[in-house]
């Protein structure tokens, strides 16, 4: 039996306290809680209704199955202040106890180099949680360690959550939970998360040590070294001497005190610490920048070049190394690693999966499966959603009438937040599959396998996946864009994601690549596929070189262990992502589509160049005409046959061979003459839609740019259909069939066929497609583009540069093209 000897680094400060004991029942609801027995000492706590705790983790610990695990239903998503990183919190009970539970960014360190470090070390320190509970892999328990340190030196209240048992049982790992505890200062419950095992535990645990009663709960001190802690205590004692410095440094605390919350102050040791590692956000603190600021810089430079002199090393690499020490000494004291070493279930279904040759084809068959079964499947509900909608929109206009309060609701409300609804489908199941193959650790092979690449364009492998997801739909992958831990390479990827090709951009493709190149189609298809992603290549590289030209954040690419994902955890995770896509950008889309209908719906009073209504009346009456002189001829036809007919004739006359020609003409004239009339009507319909749409404010705008649109081959009808394409990209098709006088609406139109044919050649062909591609991304999209930059210039910004870019390369496509196959 191992002795409990002290792992590398650690100095002991005891306090004994007395835990409470607790037992589980269910309430009147059925549902499961935590009461503590009765006792003495749960009577005089009664006064303790509420407490705050912090969930703390590396990425892939499962702390987000703890979270759900903790509070059910009862969470709450939003923003942390000033920032767009994702907030959750919820609650959860245990007796009379209300545990308010914040979901803290997955982070591997404390250390100030992104966004979700900041945040997590902020929370700690600045909004007092009475306990942080650190979720810990217990597969991966040295590297998991190391974060737990670095929340230690915080002196706060911790409980260790030994997440993953089951895995670690399985890879034959024997850890000792309660050596742990004593080693870390801090009650360690293990928990396998994904059965929702050690979850009351943890409650129990959790209060406990919010009251201080937790027999582990103690203050430790990391060793780092007699040269590195005599510059440690020079720091420390000159920010406690100072009274400059009181508002910003807690007090030192009472020999065999129990970590207590931060209550807004830092204590001075751990600043001490950060101050030598040069923390940025440290530097940044009113008290650290004032009057003593100089002195205090002084003596950390004397600090760590004394350092740098006796380790030929950087400080702050010196206190990391020191800290993954502590993180290795522990692990050491606390795991059974006598065992060989052994190959995983993982490690062989990665030798196939991240094969050098076959991981990307395996990766594209992956994509190609998922892509094919979210629009397959997705198809006849988004079909019977666009019906509904259509069948709302009608019904308020027969009880509303085609006035300004019908066409307001039907045709601007319904019609246009509608048509964006219709899509929901395919977002959640998008979000669905990628969900599944999230929570069993693929997507972060898949971004393994992409990482270099990723590199050359100044991005890592998990922009890859975002663009990746754009392909459905570029509202979603944006919203994926918070999963990445570097603020700049989440707005690069954030920039250039809407110009990877979305499903609504498809039916364009189908209408001109089927009209003018039949015979290649698919080719050319492909190609305006390859050419979003090379352009999104391309300017994510000239992002990187001129306006984020600082250098990306330290960024691990982190290969978690293959889980066999629970259903519960599947349709959580795809219900929190696809319900923000409507609780986002669902106002900004409302007021969006209110804007655009204006613009097509006004001014009302348009003077036309024919009485249309008189027309349509006109075109009934000489179809009504055609019908009886036809219907007249028959009928003399049919008198002639039978009065021909001999007396006593067998067969009657509706069986003879003459009547059934006669008939046959009859019923082909008949067809004839109401096509003619559809097609009259519809063509006066279409002429009357044109000038509405000529005279009303879209068609002036669209008429203006003409003289824009002709240098890259457009017309001003070109330039109409592409304005309300900001909606939603497939209503260019609906606008076009419009515009060149065309009834019928789909894509596979013979007519629009023709009309695209008339008016369009092969290369303006292409022009319009990539012009679609690449210019202002749908309302959708710009809305969730606001709400996760939390800017309006980076929104208005993204929507300039995508229509320029659209503008320049047509310009250099139609020119450079029409020098090889003419205007």
């Amino acid at each position: 039996m191992r002795t409990a000897s002290r792992p590398v680094g650690v100095q002991a400060e005891r306090q004994p306290c007395q835990p409470a004991a607790v037992r589980s029942k269910r309430d009147n609801c059925g549902e499961k809680v935590m009461s503590l027995k009765p006792s003495a000492e749960t009577a005089a706590d009664k006064n303790t209704k509420s407490i705050t705790i912090g969930l703390a983790g590396n990425p892939n610990c499962g702390k987000t199955t703890m979270f759900n695990n903790l509070t059910g239903a009862r969470q709450h998503v939003g923003n942390w202040p000033g920032v767009t990183v994702e907030k959750k919190s919820g609650t959860a009970r245990l007796g009379n106890t209300e545990i308010t539970v914040v979901d803290l960014p997955g982070t591997y360190s404390l250390t100030a180099y992104s966004l979700e470090e900041v945040i997590a070390r902020n929370f700690m320190a600045n909004e007092s949680p009475d306990v942080i509970v650190d979720v810990v892999d217990a597969s991966n328990l040295e590297r998991n360690l190391y974060l737990t340190a670095q929340i230690l030196e915080l002196g706060v209240p911790v409980v260790v959550c030994l997440n993953m048992m089951d895995i670690a049982k399985s890879r034959k790992l024997s850890i000792d939970p309660a050596q742990l505890g004593r080693l870390l200062g801090a009650p360690v419950v293990p928990c396998v998360g994904r059965n929702n095992e050690g979850t009351e535990e943890l409650l129990d645990a959790i209060v406990t040590a919010a009251k201080g009663r937790a027999p582990e709960l103690r203050r430790i001190k990391i060793d780092y070294g007699s040269e590195v802690e005599e510059e440690i205590e020079k720091i420390e004692k000159l920010l406690l001497d100072d009274t400059a410095f009181s508002g910003t440094v807690a007090p030192p605390p009472e020999p065999e005190s129990p970590p207590e919350p931060a209550r807004g102050r830092y204590p001075a040791r751990w600043l001490a610490i950060k101050l030598i590692e040069r923390d940025e956000e440290v530097l940044k603190l009113p008290a650290i920048r004032g009057a003593d600021g100089e002195k205090l810089d002084n003596a950390i430079e004397e600090s760590r070049e004394h350092l740098r002199e006796i380790f030929h090393d950087d400080p702050d690499i010196i206190l990391t190394d020191r800290l993954f020490s502590f993180a290795r000494g522990a692990t050491a004291e606390v795991l059974d690693a006598s065992r060989e070493k052994r190959v995983t279930r993982s490690d062989r279904i990665d030798a196939i999966l991240t094969h050098r040759l076959f991981g990307l084809p395996i990766f594209a068959l992956f994509m190609y499966f998922t892509f094919t079964w979210t629009f397959s499947w997705s198809a006849p509900l988004s079909s019977m959603l666009g019906a509904f909608f259509g069948w709302l929109s009608g019904a308020v206009l027969a009880v509303l009438g085609t006035g300004f309060l019908g066409d307001l609701i039907a045709n601007g409300m319904i019609k246009g937040v509608g048509g964006v609804l219709t899509f929901l489908p395919q977002i959640f199941l998008l979000f669905l599959f990628f969900s599944f193959l999230e929570d069993t650790g693929y997507m972060a092979r898949a971004a393994f396998l992409m990482d270099r690449l990723m590199h050359v364009v100044g991005l890592h492998g998990k922009s890859f996946i975002v663009l990746l997801t754009s392909f459905g739909c570029n509202a979603p992958a944006v919203m994926a864009t918070r999963t990445m831990e570097s603020p700049r390479d989440r707005l690069i990827t954030i920039l250039v994601a809407p110009l990877m090709s979305c499903s609504a951009r498809l039916p364009v493709y189908v209408l001109f690549a089927g009209a003018l190149f039949a015979e290649h189609a698919g080719l050319v298809i492909f190609a305006i596929y390859i050419s979003g992603i090379v352009l999104a290549m391309l300017m994510a590289w000239v992002f990187s070189k001129t306006i984020f030209r600082s250098e990306s954040s330290p960024f691990v690419m982190e290969m978690p262990p293959y889980r066999v994902p629970t259903v519960r955890s599947i349709v959580i995770h795809m219900w929190d992502k696809g319900s923000i896509f409507v609780k986002k950008a669902g106002t900004v889309i409302l007021v969006g589509v209110l804007i655009v209908w204006f613009l097509q719906a006004f001014p009302r009073n348009v003077e036309y160049s024919l009485d249309y209504r008189a027309e349509i009346t006109a075109a009934g009456a000489a179809a009504e005409i055609d019908i009886k002189k036809l219907e007249k001829a028959f009928s003399d036809e049919d008198k002639r046959i039978r009065d021909a007919r001999p007396p006593g004739a067998f067969v009657p006359p509706e069986e003879s061979h003459e009547y059934k020609e006669a008939l046959a003409y009859r019923n082909k004239r008949l067809a004839a003459i109401k096509a003619k009339h559809k097609n009259k009507i519809s063509s006066l319909e279409s002429a009357k839609k044109l000038e509405e749409t000529g005279f009303r404010y879209a068609g002036r705008i669209g008429k203006s740019l003409e003289v824009v649109m002709k240098p890259i081959g457009l017309d001003w009808r070109a330039g109409i259909a592409l304005i309300p394409g900001f909606i939603a990209k497939e209503v260019v098709v609906g606008s076009l069939s419009v515009l060149y006088g065309v009834g019928e609406e789909n894509e596979s139109s013979k007519k629009l066929h023709h009309a695209i044919r008339k008016n369009f050649t092969p290369l303006t062909a292409i022009v319009f497609m990539l012009f679609t591609l690449l210019y202002i991304p749908c309302l959708a999209t710009v809305g969730v583009i606001k709400r996760e930059t939390g800017s309006w210039k980076w929104t208005f910004f993204a929507m300039a540069y995508s229509v320029v870019l659209a503008y320049v390369v047509c310009l250099i496509v139609f020119q450079v093209g029409r020098l090889f196959v003419g205007a």
